[in-house]
């Protein structure tokens, strides 16, 4: 299947708005990223001593985090 071609495409404001939204949330996904990885690293080596970070790095569910 070909792609049309939409080099001559024209937006109108609510196709903007739609696309302002869409970077918008992408902004949004990856501040929250940011802030899960800190919280789970915070919770593991923050105040934990090497045997109680070791372990919880290893029971860690990675995959779901993921």
């Amino acid at each position: 299947m070909e792609c049309p071609d939409i080099s001559r495409l024209k937006l109108d404001r609510a196709d903007e708005d739609a696309l302002d939204e869409i970077r918008r949330a992408q902004r949004a996904e990856n501040l929250l990223e940011v802030v899960m990885l800190s919280g789970v690293l915070a919770t593991i080596f923050i105040g934990n001593n090497v045997a109680k970070a070791t372990y919880s790095l290893h029971s860690m569910d990675w995959v779901l985090f993921a």
